[in-house]
């Protein structure tokens, strides 16, 4: 009876119930929907931006790169003439040197977004550190036909700094003179050295009269992805965003005038410090016989580095012996003496047997093989890999591609 008559009421709550669960899924779902729709935003945001970023690091890649292969076809023609072929090996080398200085910047560039890129001071030729880069562009420039004036008033002195955020900075801001100067077009280099407020501050200047930009543009051309709608010429924009930060990391400054089809003009003032008296051609202390009789075992799997590491380090009057796997390199060690050999040069990444497997075997040979200096010679350059190169029972890290001075002060120091 009591079921009869309140039937409609059981029925209604029912439905309320219902009603009400309905509502609440429905809540939660639109809810889910709309953290979805923002998630899936972020997620294109970042994927733009990283695409932004690694656009910009290929064009920052493909300056010095276009300098290698250039003057590397050019010199084939250049075989019977020393004196131009030397200038185009001098040149491949700089950008060379340019480009993988940029891959290690590369490597730490997100410390510029999270504040934790720090300034790597070091003693340079001042005069240097801006006609390097100037060379790198010089043949592009001179295939557009533009006039490139250079008023370099630089003093012939040393100086503390970060040689390649400034390098970064200026061979950006001359690159896109170049790329937005029509041919037949004239840019202007100015380059001083001079005292503001008792510090030394290097001022450099780059005019062009190309396709110039309006005002509206200038006020946000330091801002990411920053690019004018009035050109066509390819970039991701930004590049003078990251210019702004280095020069803001380097407590400098930077200035900008403009006029739409006149021109840009770009002035940068960066605080540095002298150091005259220290002699920067001033090579590593060693003689040759210090290394006469050194026996050195290198263990690498491509030829083409044993033969780099072998003729730099011959040229210090070491004796090289070459192992084409880490298997070779156990094969060779037991064939001879402990004391046989003075120190391993060890590649890490070979086929079969690794660097690390070979010198974990090699200190559990007998004797001296326990204490002889291995030194991990690698292309392997992150932290973790270093870290591990001394965790695997490795005395050394030198990276590739091998620097002469670099691998000159560990053979200094272990022999």
């Amino acid at each position: 009876m009591f079921l009869k008559n309140n039937t409609y009421v059981i029925f209604f709550l029912l439905f309320d119930g219902f009603f009400i669960l309905f509502f609440i899924v429905f809540f939660l779902l639109q809810k889910k929907s709309k953290e979805n729709k923002v998630n899936l935003k972020k997620s294109k945001l970042i994927y733009n931006n990283d695409f932004e970023i690694l656009s910009h690091l290929s064009h920052d890649i493909r300056t010095p790169l276009n300098t290698i292969i250039g003057l590397s076809d050019l010199s084939i023609n250049h075989i019977n003439d020393s004196e131009k072929l030397k200038n185009d090996l001098q040149c491949i080398n700089t950008a060379s040197t340019y480009l993988l200085n940029l891959i290690n910047s590369i490597l730490d560039f997100s410390k510029i977004k999270i504040g934790k890129e720090t300034i790597n001071l070091e003693i340079a030729d001042l005069k240097s550190v801006f006609t390097d880069m100037i060379k790198i562009l010089q043949e592009s420039i001179d295939n557009k036909k533009i006039k490139l004036i250079i008023n370099n008033n630089l003093p012939n002195v040393k100086i503390k700094i970060d040689v390649l955020k400034v390098q970064q900075i200026f061979l950006n801001i001359l690159s896109n003179a170049y790329k937005y100067t029509n041919c037949g077009g004239r840019i202007e280099i100015y380059l001083n050295l001079i005292k503001i407020e008792e510090t030394q501050t290097i001022i450099f200047k780059i005019l062009d009269n190309g396709i110039g930009m309006s005002q509206s543009f200038i006020a946000e051309i330091f801002e990411p992805y920053s690019r004018s709608k009035k050109n066509d010429i390819e970039g991701c924009g930004l590049g003078m965003n990251i210019v702004k930060d280095l020069i803001t990391i380097l407590n400098g400054k930077i200035y900008v005038e403009s006029k739409l089809g006149f021109g840009s003009t770009f002035t940068v003032k960066i605080p540095v410090q002298t150091a005259e008296e220290i002699d920067l051609n001033k090579n590593i202390s060693y003689s040759k016989h210090e290394f006469a009789n050194k026996r050195v075992l290198l263990v690498d799997d491509l030829e083409v580095s044993r033969l780099i590491t072998k003729g730099i380090s011959t040229n210090f009057g070491l004796i090289i012996d070459e192992a084409v796997s880490g298997k070779d390199a156990l094969k060779i060690l037991k064939a001879h003496k402990d004391t046989y050999y003075s120190i391993i040069l060890m590649d890490l990444r070979m086929p079969e047997m690794d660097g690390y497997e070979t010198t974990s075997k090699i200190r559990k040979m007998k004797g001296y093989f326990k204490r002889i200096p291995i030194i991990a010679l690698t292309a392997d350059v992150f932290e973790k890999d270093v870290n591990k190169v001394f965790k695997m029972g490795m005395n050394d890290h030198i990276a590739k591609p091998i620097d002469k001075k670099e691998i000159l002060k560990v053979f200094c120091k272990w022999l």
